[in-house]
């Protein structure tokens, strides 16, 4: 009978824990200290009580005061599946990517393909759904060889039945993943097939497999917080003018392991993100910005690079945990950001994070203007709504460029000077988020992104013969000769554009050359190589710029 007011008070002391989150003090790490010795040791009432924990452990192992506190909530967190009640609300805690519990999903090719290929025994296909099971049966011509797929198709046996009798000690769904791949045509092929099938699979805990709880990046610098976070509106300007301490590329060791922490962040967040799903441990790169803040940026293996601009996913680093993600799209010293802290390290420091990202991608990318996409800013996304991600980036600097939407900027914010508590309403925000907003600080420095998509739905589609044919004759590219599959692929995208640009007639040889330089860069090994070129190809980024500037 002693046990429930003991773990009500357990309880308690968890509450009085979270109070002191943004507290950095002497006296509040002393308590923070002795309140995650208690928590650590003593059980909790409920499956919320137990996520709260492990919350609160995850944001202070991200902002540790101390030392002592630092080891403190690494404990909490390495012996976090071991907990009795853990196991009790294991059932309530499912999806959670809490370590110990299983993830339920959907998930996309790519990282179907990595669960299978890291844990075959624990992936299995999630039987319980309640989507049945006829799916499969349009899966055997390319998830088994011939002689098996016609047998399967024969048989009126039940299609799990069917599997279960040909994956002998597989699971079920490394057993089809992996004989999609096997059988199946190329990559995109085998995405295709396996996303129009929707297969629900469950990932069940391992003592390495993917948690929130685990997500740590060894290679990180501890640097401990001992004044208030930087909570207030960032200075943007201020922010791109001082640069983050250094930018390397990473080693291979480090590159696979925070391509595997990206891949970790999305898969315990029932999340897909193709930049990592498709990331590149060649083309990894770190921004250190100091005191404890990194970003790792994830560039695309070659073919699942975007056409024209230069895109890396990110990783929000802070002490090594990841914070946030998002995405980086760069052209012509313009980018475009996708920017997102995970819910767990919201109200700390965001505006600053997000100040600090736009410095990280001007030192990596040379990037000079931004442009936020509409859904970054709420369109057709019930949380940027909810957020009001629009007001957060206005408050920034950002600013539209559409003459209707300014208008109703205009009327909310007169509304807001008679009414102070005057808010814009969920439909205001709908209409608001429909266009980029934009921040271009250094004069002549624009975010041309915006413009891509008009422009490529008026370009030709053209056959390998046509571009090939198209290049060598409007920039003297005789020979592919040395050429990688990636850099011939990448230029081959790229030749309805150069057969749309303007004026290339009166380049000089040597100026014909260089572009080529600059197009070849698109299936570098380091994608950022070409946005770079780019940028330092007088020629060929006005030509671009040009035809981009014909777009609305």
């Amino acid at each position: 009978m002693a046990a429930y007011p003991v773990r009500m008070q357990n309880a308690a002391t968890l509450t009085r824990l979270e109070k002191l989150r943004l507290v950095f003090t002497p006296a509040a790490a002393t308590d923070k200290h002795r309140l995650l010795c208690l928590l650590v040791k003593t059980q909790l009432p409920s499956a919320s009580a137990v996520r709260r924990l492990h919350e609160i452990l995850c944001w202070i192992r991200a902002w540790p005061d101390d030392e002592r506190v630092l080891i403190a909530a690494d404990s909490g967190l390495r012996t976090f599946a071991g907990r009795k009640d853990l196991h009790r609300f294991r059932r309530q805690l499912a999806d959670s990517g809490i370590a110990g519990t299983a993830i339920h999903y959907h998930f996309f090719w790519p990282m179907a393909r990595w669960l299978s290929s890291r844990w075959p025994a624990l992936l299995h296909f999630d039987r319980d759904c309640g989507e049945g099971e006829d799916w499969l049966c349009s899966a055997w011509p390319i998830a088994l060889p011939s002689l098996q797929a016609e047998a399967a198709k024969r048989s009126e046996d039940a299609p799990f039945r069917i599997l279960d009798s040909l994956r002998e000690a597989m699971t079920d769904a490394s057993f089809f993943v992996q004989g999609i791949d096997r059988t199946a045509g190329d990559t995109l092929a085998r995405e295709t097939v396996h996303d129009l099938l929707q297969p629900a699979y469950v990932l069940e805990a391992g003592e390495d497999s993917p948690s929130r709880t685990r997500a740590q990046w060894s290679g990180a610098s501890i640097t401990f917080i001992t004044a208030p976070l930087a909570q207030g509106r960032s200075n943007l300007r201020k922010a791109l003018q001082r640069p983050p301490q250094a930018v390397t590329t990473a080693t291979p060791q480090n590159a696979a392991e925070l391509l595997d922490l990206a891949r970790t962040a999305m898969v315990t967040r029932g999340r897909d993100f193709d930049t990592f799903s498709w990331g590149s441990a060649g083309d990894v790169h770190v921004v250190d910005d100091g005191n404890g803040l990194a970003f790792a940026f994830i560039g695309a293996i070659p073919e699942r690079r975007l056409p024209l601009a230069s895109a890396y996913g990110f990783l929000i680093l802070r002490n090594g945990v990841p914070v946030g993600y998002g995405q980086v799209d760069a052209l012509l010293s313009g980018a475009e950001i996708a920017f997102n802290t995970f819910d767990t390290f919201r109200g700390g420091e965001s505006a600053f994070l997000f100040a600090r990202l736009l410095a990280a991608t001007r030192a990596l990318l040379g990037s000079e203007a931004f442009s936020l996409e509409p859904y970054q800013l709420g369109h057709h996304n019930k949380e940027g709504i909810a957020s009001g991600a629009w007001w957060f980036y206005y408050k920034l600097g950002f600013r539209p460029h559409d003459a209707g939407l300014k208008r109703i900027v205009t009327g909310e914010l007169a509304r807001m000077a008679r009414n102070p508590r005057h808010r814009s309403s969920s439909t205001t925000l709908g209409k608001l988020a429909c266009k980029h907003l934009y921040w271009e600080p250094i004069r002549d420095s624009r975010a041309w992104l915006p413009l891509v998509p008009n422009l490529g739905m008026q370009l030709p589609i053209l056959s390998d013969d046509s571009a090939g044919e198209i290049i060598g004759r409007r920039l003297g590219l005789s020979s592919l000769t040395g050429w990688s599959p990636a850099e011939t692929l990448g230029l081959y995208r790229l030749a309805p554009l150069i057969a749309a640009l303007q004026g290339i007639e009166s380049w000089t040889p040597a100026q014909k050359k260089s572009a080529i330089t600059v197009l070849r860069a698109k299936g570098a090994e380091h994608e950022r190589d070409f946005v770079r070129h780019l940028n330092a190809h007088p020629k060929l980024s006005a030509a671009i710029k040009a035809l981009l500037a014909t777009q609305r």
